[in-house]
């Protein structure tokens, strides 16, 4: 799945959106209501999800301040036995969305809140829309993108690419005057 998504990501001029990212077979988490504020979604982990049915997908209990909620109470889950997670809407609320992760791509259609895919080590994480801070803090493995801003400090797609040798900091921006990606490493 690895070089399939970079091989995605790496054409030239392609838009880098969910609709571009291969599909293995997706569980689909589509939000109920609008999620709680300081909801945590680091326990909703896709390299687990592969061996999970819809309903133990359910089950899983996230964090809510001091409340364990079932994730089937939050979002409608559809599908199931698969590594590739995509969340629908907006999780600008949720916090740590897929920190610690370690195998597996989720992808989230919407914008995020606070340290996304902080600590990863493993897996992808694609954000469609911007992010809150600390986004990618203390990987060590994986990839993460953030298609539009993270947080205030960066203006443009935010790009981790972590290996044995440690991550890769970049800024993205399409230049349409000369109809190329421009990265810029960040220190």
């Amino acid at each position: 799945m690895n070089q399939a998504l970079f091989a995605v990501w790496g054409q030239s001029g392609l838009a880098r959106t969910v609709e571009n990212v291969p599909s293995l077979g997706t569980i689909t988490l589509t939000p109920r209501r609008p999620l709680p504020a300081g909801l945590e979604l680091d326990q909703l982990d896709p390299g687990r999800c592969g061996e999970m049915a819809s309903s133990e997908i359910s089950a899983i209990r996230l964090w809510c301040g001091r409340d364990a909620l079932p994730l089937g109470d939050l979002f409608t889950v559809s599908g199931g036995r698969s590594t590739q997670l995509s969340i629908e809407g907006s999780l600008d609320s949720v916090t740590a969305v897929r920190a610690g992760m370690t195998a597996g791509t989720l992808i989230v259609a919407g914008d995020v809140g606070a340290r996304a895919g902080a600590g990863m080590r493993g897996g992808q994480l694609v954000v469609n829309g911007d992010a809150g801070s600390d986004a990618g803090a203390g990987m060590s493995g994986g990839a993460l993108r953030i298609a539009k801003d993270s947080s205030d400090r960066n203006r443009g797609a935010l790009v981790v690419e972590c290996d044995r040798a440690g991550c890769a900091f970049f800024v993205e921006r399409h230049a349409h005057d000369v109809n190329r990606t421009l990265r810029t490493v960040l220190p």
